[in-house]
């Protein structure tokens, strides 16, 4: 009979399949709960940005709509109509509530929001001057800050990238929302390229200065190109208004312009077809009715410091009307490297920018380095005024352990809070290929360094090893040991941009023939570099001038034939080539060497080299053959450059300029050579 007994094994197998079935379910609900509230999420933050998009539609829309009614009564005003009227440039309060602060220690205000009935702390914005070369803007930054770096810079250029707060107190206008300006001044030479990227990527406002007399320039449009890429706010200091012709420097800038306004209208024309010319709308900022998609344009005068005023509060309102949201103090730490360098005593420290949050000595801090994210303790803050606790927007120099490879560009964050990968905006530097013969070099930071780099390796200079700091013993003594078999005297050079250079440095490299050549520009300590280079190459030439053959073909006149044995005089058309006195000479046809130029004659006057097309008189130092033109040669064979191996190979050692160009490929004389090569059969 059949056993109806249940197997307990079935039965908890079912049991255990009911409950996988009943957990799917689970996970398939929740799963589906998730996906419905991401939906509604999204569906939420999208009719959230098309009402700010109608809101901000009609505030536009009533706006425009307000100016033409405005316009159509006759009682429009143009802002520099209504400054006249408030007698411009007298110190007037701000409609915004302001509760005024100790801008000496703090550099936030206080802003109420009349709107809305909240209140935004405000830090200083930061405003970065940008530039070509010798533009004015660190004459500029001066006058807003009352100092006088510009004059104490090595030929008066920025070679380094520079940040100030100026508080509210010592701006030359009260009416600002914000506790002061923190600006940061750029390098305009072209070697700069990466310090113009790293401080445009931390504005909250770029001021581009533009010289009226040139308009725009090679570094100018380099500058444009980064902010119409990363979409940073941006005005035009129009400069050097002074030189325009009957300038008036003791009037204030709407007093004095109408005067000139012929030839400043032609020039301003002139500039703003250029930013046309780069997809850029721009105008007076007296005229411009549209700021959001039209820059403004303020002239200035930053010798006579005639416009800084005016600009200024065009910064303010910006800063008021189009950043509030911006520059509202938070609690989250940002904070950027600037630059790194070393100073004695104190090792390695950090140029940094605390855009947001707070920093006290003590704290143990994230930075990320070239091997890696290391956990660091802030040793100390160095800042204008003595501070243990910094806050808002400011520029420090940091002091903590493990600094050495630290990423220039990375961000410093609480100890708390994971790091994020490195924003590639601000970092831009260049693989340094180095070789293991040629030259080492100094820099007194991270960003200089790069950049004298940068301009080196684009000069195809050969770097073994680079620094920043101090040229000391140990690194040339590390250069005497690799560069010991270097021949080349240009590889044997120590290039210290702005560092100081050690007595006992100095003393090893001279006792081992290496040159230190220093300065305080990279312009000039290339030029230094490219002359002692130059130097070297000419003196190799002249070592080994006398085993160099150029290569030329020669055709004999016959009816200039003035003695037939050696030494041979007669003339010749210089068929291909250039021919060089002591070139010389075989007929490849009959494997006949005829002699050695030693004399060259055109009209009766003697010369050294011949150029191709020429007809010269030659004379042909036989060497004792006893060779007779007529027997064994005559003017039915061609003449040509005696090359061998040897001259092949000092050819290519040291006059491979004369036989290649930059690229490297074979120029008219390197093609002649090959020709010759062929002809002789080797």
């Amino acid at each position: 009979m059949k056993s109806t007994k249940k197997n307990p094994l079935a039965a908890k197998a079912l049991a255990h399949l009911q409950k996988v079935r009943e957990e799917e379910e689970r996970v398939a609900s929740i799963l589906a709960e998730e996906e419905r509230k991401i939906k509604e999420e999204e569906l939420r933050e999208a009719n959230i940005l098309k009402a700010k998009e109608d809101e901000d539609r009609l505030k536009k829309e009533k706006k425009q709509a307000k100016i033409q009614a405005q316009k159509d009564a006759g009682t429009y005003k143009t802002p520099a109509q209504k400054k006249r009227e408030k007698k411009l440039f007298s110190r007037t309060i701000c409609t915004s509530n302001i509760i005024h602060t100790d801008e000496s220690n703090v550099n936030t205000n206080i802003n109420i929001n009349t709107n809305t009935n909240t209140i935004n702390v405000l830090r200083a914005p930061i405003i970065c001057v940008m530039g070509h070369v010798d533009t004015g803007k660190t004459t500029l930054m001066d006058k807003i800050r009352n100092t006088n770096i510009q004059q104490k810079e090595t030929a008066g250029i920025t070679q380094q990238i520079d940040a100030t707060f100026i508080p509210k107190s010592k701006l030359p206008i009260n009416s600002i929302a914000v506790p002061g300006l923190l600006m940061i001044d750029t390098p305009g030479h072209e070697a700069f390229s990466n310090l113009r990227i790293r401080g445009s990527s931390l504005a909250d406002i770029i001021i581009v200065v533009i010289d009226l007399v040139h308009g725009l320039e090679k570094q100018t449009i380099e500058i444009l190109d980064i902010l119409n890429k990363t979409q940073t706010k941006y005005i035009i200091a129009l400069n050097k208004i002074d030189r325009l012709y009957g300038w008036d420097n003791n009037k204030l800038l709407h007093d004095a312009l109408p005067e000139c306004m012929d030839e400043f209208n032609n020039r301003l024309s002139t500039i703003k077809y250029q930013l046309q010319e780069q997809g850029i709308n721009s105008e007076l900022y007296w005229n411009n009715t549209s700021p959001q998609d039209t820059v403004s344009v303020c002239p200035i005068s930053a010798r006579t410091e005639q416009g800084i005023i005016e600009l200024l509060t065009q910064i303010a309102v910006i800063s008021k009307t189009e950043l509030c949201d911006k520059i509202t103090i938070s609690d989250e730490l940002k904070c950027v490297v600037l630059e790194k360098r070393v100073l004695p005593g104190y090792g390695t420290i950090v140029d940094a920018l605390l855009i947001n949050g707070t920093l006290t000595r003590g704290d143990n801090i994230l930075i990320q380095t070239n091997s890696g994210t290391i956990n660091s303790k802030i040793c100390n803050l160095i800042t204008e005024h003595e501070n243990t606790t910094i806050h808002g927007s400011v520029a420090f120099k940091l002091i903590a352990s493990g600094l050495d490879n630290i990423v220039v560009g990375s961000n410093i964050v609480g100890s708390n809070i994971s790091l994020e990968p490195v924003n590639k905006a601000m970092i831009h530097e260049t693989e340094t290929n180095y070789d293991s013969n040629g030259i080492l070099v100094y820099a007194p930071t991270a960003g200089s360094l790069e950049a004298l780099v940068s301009h080196l390796q684009s000069m195809n200079v050969s770097i073994s090893a680079t620094y920043i700091g101090s040229v000391l013993k140990k690194h040339v003594n590390k250069m005497v040991i690799s560069n010991k078999n270097v021949e080349l005297k240009e590889h044997r050079v120590i290039l210290a941009f702005d560092v100081n250079i050690d007595d006992d440095a100095q003393q090893l490299a001279k006792s081992h023939n290496i040159t230190i050549l220093s300065d305080g520009t990279i312009y000039r300590l290339y030029n230094q570099y490219e002359t002692l280079k130059n130097n070297a190459i000419n003196e190799r030439k002249d070592t080994h001038r006398h085993l160099n053959v150029y290569p030329c073909i020669l055709k004999i006149l016959p009816t200039q034939v003035f003695r037939k044995k050696g030494p041979f005089l007669f003339g010749v058309h210089v068929q291909e080539g250039n021919l060089h006195i002591n070139t010389p000479l075989i007929i490849p046809s009959k494997n006949i060497i005829v002699g050695k130029v030693i004399g060259i004659q055109r009209n009766g006057t003697d010369i050294l080299i011949a150029n191709e097309g020429d007809d010269v008189c030659i004379k042909v130092d036989d060497g004792g053959t006893n060779y007779t033109y007529g027997r064994q040669f005559d003017g039915n064979d061609l003449l040509v450059s005696h090359i061998t191996r040897q001259s092949i190979d000092i050819m290519k050692q040291y006059f491979s300029d004369d036989i290649s160009n930059k690229e490297g490929k074979l120029n008219n004389t390197g093609k002649l050579l090959k020709k010759i090569k062929e002809l002789l059969r080797f």
